[in-house]
């Protein structure tokens, strides 16, 4: 399924799903795109300036929550009681997903 072609070449089985985000990630800037019978995908910048949060927030089309009642979500902003805690907390993994 994976093979180790480098450090700035991904190899893998295309499935629709994974082609999708491929052209996602071509998209915003994070991988080229190479057409034809030996197309493919390499990385377009480094991968230290690359951060979990920004592919992330790429694949899930929205900014990845733990747990829908955060601030990012303004529906559910008020009412709850464990609203500040869960809203610090995500505030957290999203710092370190930076």
């Amino acid at each position: 399924m994976y093979q180790n072609l480098g450090f700035n070449t991904i190899a893998y089985s295309n499935t629709s799903k994974q082609s999708n985000l491929d052209q996602s990630l071509a998209k915003k800037d994070i991988l080229n795109s190479y057409k034809g019978s030996n197309g493919g995908f390499t990385l377009k910048r480094d991968c230290a300036q690359l951060t979990i949060l920004e592919i992330t927030t790429i694949a899930e089309e929205k900014i990845p929550s733990v747990f829908e009642c955060t601030s990012q979500n303004e529906v559910c902003s008020g009412g709850y009681s464990v609203f500040p805690l869960l809203n610090n907390l995500q505030t957290k993994i999203n710092d370190f997903l930076h």
